[in-house]
């Protein structure tokens, strides 16, 4: 299965930071710039019709108050879009997850080189449902889709 790796060598900024307005117009055009430009370096193809993202964000500092809920993906998402590489956001055509480095936080740490990291596969499954996804302790270690395979693994 081919993957196509993105990376942006910036940090998300929370959605509790840009509520709407200008700000947040100003942010979606500014994230959007730069996933195209990854889009482009990655070689990424166009009309790839279904797409499984796995975002990992990596901060500079562990925070216990950070939840996948203030770093929504339709940041990224709509980039997709725009370079045609889906023709739209909704799960039909884009599913994801976001993995945790450690239950108690959300996303990674790397001091030195914060970063959002996507990694592009074509979809293999259709979304059964969305949240929290759990290992066998129960513990959540990513926050996204729930997928059916599809006569891939079960």
């Amino acid at each position: 299965m081919d993957c196509y790796s993105l990376v942006i060598y910036k940090v998300m900024p929370s959605g509790n930071t840009y509520n709407g307005g200008k700000s947040f117009r100003w942010l979606k055009k500014r994230w959007g710039n730069l996933v195209k430009g990854a889009i482009l370096d990655a070689g990424l193809p166009s009309g790839m019709g279904r797409i499984h993202l796995v975002i990992r964000y990596y901060f500079t500092r562990k925070c216990k108050k950070r939840s996948p809920e203030n770093y929504p993906p339709k940041l990224l998402l709509d980039s997709f879009i725009t370079s045609n590489i889906v023709i739209d956001d909704n799960p039909s055509y884009i599913t994801y997850i976001m993995p945790f480095s450690d239950p108690s936080t959300f996303g990674f740490i790397d001091k030195s080189n914060p970063r959002v990291e996507i990694d592009v596969y074509p979809a293999m499954g259709k979304a059964l449902s969305y949240g929290y996804i759990l290992n066998d302790a129960g513990q959540p270690v990513a926050y996204g889709y729930h997928l059916s395979l599809e006569g891939q693994i079960e």
